[in-house]
């Protein structure tokens, strides 16, 4: 396994009219560790994009949602992923994003499940290690 990428990720925690916030489950068997857990949504920059032109589309296609994106949280948080044939480095940033209109529904076969949340209830789901450090971020700054 000699061969190694860095990405950069970047998630939506969209909260809606309610003061919930939206959390994703992920399917992914392909990496074992992060297969069947929580996830705020969003995904990868591609060559040319902005972060909050990236969130806007990958949260459009993985729920169904128009966000406008708000302030990016003072934070980035870096995980390395074993693939099979590679190492890759990923980068991911957070930022805090109003939902404007749509529906909740998903093209996305990365996606099993979507819903609602109180963000005192986060605790009771298993989130990706990644997600956990915003959730922990967001929970110093609210007490």
């Amino acid at each position: 396994m000699n061969s190694k990428k860095t990405i950069v990720v970047v998630l939506g925690m969209i909260v809606n009219n309610k003061g919930k916030i939206l959390i994703t489950k992920r399917f992914d068997p392909n990496i074992t560790k992060a297969h069947m857990l929580w996830d705020f949504p969003g995904g990868k920059n591609e060559f040319g994009e902005t972060l909050e032109k990236t969130l806007k589309r990958e949260i459009l296609e993985e729920t169904g949602l128009k966000v406008k994106v708000q302030n990016m949280f003072p934070l980035s948080v870096t995980k390395t992923w074993k693939h099979k044939d590679y190492l890759q480095h990923t980068i991911v940033f957070c930022y805090k994003c109003k939902m404007i209109k749509g529906k909740l529904s998903t093209k996305d076969p990365k996606i099993t499940e979507m819903k609602w949340e109180d963000i005192n209830k986060l605790s009771l789901y298993k989130f990706l290690p990644t997600t956990n450090r915003f959730i922990k971020y967001l929970k110093n700054i609210s007490q």
